[in-house]
């Protein structure tokens, strides 16, 4: 939302919560985003949204990272000569099929999973910079994290809990650094960053 908002364009987006809506327009209101291009991303009423917002065109950039049927309507948004970005990865798993029927538009479809990335360290170490760069020149802010310490009582369950929810804003991290309330074995186990 930021990069595309700080380019000039203009950003219509999908929240599952009023929660969302109000940190989406608090975060990006004086940046432009309006509380008429925020729709709906619990049904497939968006895809009616979308079209009637852009006057039957759809949008020409999708960043998509919903599931399922509404993966297939995210699809519907796409406008002639657009481009569906998929930062999803259920759908891509599961071989969801697409239908070819949508590439007789123009339509570029890509797939953007960044663990591939660091497949790639001199591609990844292009797009850390970057990111860095932007987050140095304060075009980009972190989002919101909240903590759960993986080996505290019934934290990791609190965890997982919390994100089934998708009552989240930002990020969830799992600090998984034992501390002294772990047991003993916990505790000699070797974690490895990255590994």
């Amino acid at each position: 939302v930021t990069l595309a908002l700080n380019a000039g364009c203009q950003v219509f987006t999908t929240v599952g919560t009023d929660r969302k809506r109000q940190f989406l327009l608090k975060r990006f209101g004086d940046k432009g985003l309006k509380n008429c291009h925020i729709g709906h991303s619990r049904s497939d009423s968006f895809v009616s949204w979308i079209l009637e917002q852009t006057h039957g065109q759809g949008c020409d950039v999708v960043l998509n990272s919903l599931s399922g049927p509404l993966f297939q309507a995210s699809i519907q948004c796409v406008a002639p000569h657009g481009t569906f970005l998929e930062i999803g990865k259920v759908d891509l798993f599961a071989d969801t099929p697409i239908g070819a029927k949508l590439f007789l538009h123009n339509i570029t479809f890509a797939g953007i999973d960044l663990d591939q990335l660091f497949l790639r360290p001199s591609k990844w170490e292009q797009v850390h910079q970057g990111i860095q760069g932007l987050i140095d020149t304060n075009v980009i802010q972190p989002l919101p994290t909240k903590v759960f310490k993986a080996f505290q009582k019934e934290e990791l369950s609190n965890a997982l809990r919390y994100l089934a929810s998708s009552q989240h804003l930002g990020k969830v991290i799992l600090d998984m650094n034992p501390d002294e309330d772990c047991p003993a074995l916990v505790q000699q186990c070797h974690f490895e960053k990255g590994g």
